[in-house]
């Protein structure tokens, strides 16, 4: 079993079968807290750690994976172009909306770090954890902090937002797709836009645009958010 994992397609197998498996409990089961991939991760983290397979060993095994995800962040640019009349009147609010977005997700973070006195890595490498993780860990890479830490901590945060964000925001009274979209894309990243998906193509696409603006947004704010803070 060790063996098939290090192979080249059986980390890829093991993956999406597992996957599959906790969708089709989900779709069964209809609870939120039975998320596919915050169950996937728990699973095959277990299965390396007891079979004693290094985690470099899977990842190389499963690269074919990784390396869909940042085409799959680009390919959401068709239902943009899908539905794009329905954001065209909209353009400067959404994009205000998603600066302040972006500002008060570095911010938010960086402040709490620095009021509790971490150390300049971990501050750069948390600093960019409200964006998808091809994005975060480039920013992160840069600044010199960690990449596998912030794409740990994005992940979480994708499915912490995947599963209280939508029952969130059914209570706050909002009904707007492209409201509920921007929200799920900005605050949950990936795995936001995907449980977007799944409420409609509206809501996915505009999850679509929130992780494209505010990937962009990031990467110019968390430098200079951070260089002020090294200031004190």
């Amino acid at each position: 079993m060790s063996e098939l994992l290090q192979s080249k397609w059986g980390a890829v197998l093991l993956t999406i079968l597992v996957y599959l498996l906790f969708r089709k409990v989900q779709q069964h089961f209809r609870w939120a807290l039975l998320n596919p991939i915050l169950w996937s991760i728990t699973v095959l983290a277990v299965v390396l750690y007891t079979l004693d397979v290094p985690y470099v060993a899977y990842e190389e095994s499963a690269a074919s994976i990784s390396f869909l995800l940042s085409p799959s962040v680009v390919a959401l640019g068709v239902l943009l172009y899908m539905k794009y009349p329905m954001f065209k009147g909209n353009i400067k609010p959404l994009v205000l909306a998603l600066f302040i977005g972006s500002v008060v997700g570095v911010l938010s973070v960086v402040l709490l770090l620095f009021v509790l006195g971490v150390d300049e890595v971990l501050l750069v490498t948390l600093a960019p954890k409200s964006v998808t993780t091809p994005i975060a860990m480039k920013i992160t890479t840069l600044l010199g902090g960690i990449p596998s830490l912030v794409a740990v901590v994005v992940i979480l945060v994708g499915i912490f937002g995947a599963v209280v964000g939508p029952k969130l925001l059914q209570w706050a009274g909002v009904k707007n797709k492209v409201a509920i979209g921007l929200s799920l894309g900005a605050g949950a990243h990936g795995i936001g836009t995907a449980k977007a998906l799944e409420i409609g193509i509206l809501e996915g696409a505009a999850a679509g645009v929130a992780i494209g603006i505010m990937g962009g947004f990031t990467a110019f704010i968390t430098p200079l958010i951070g260089a002020i803070f090294r200031l004190f």
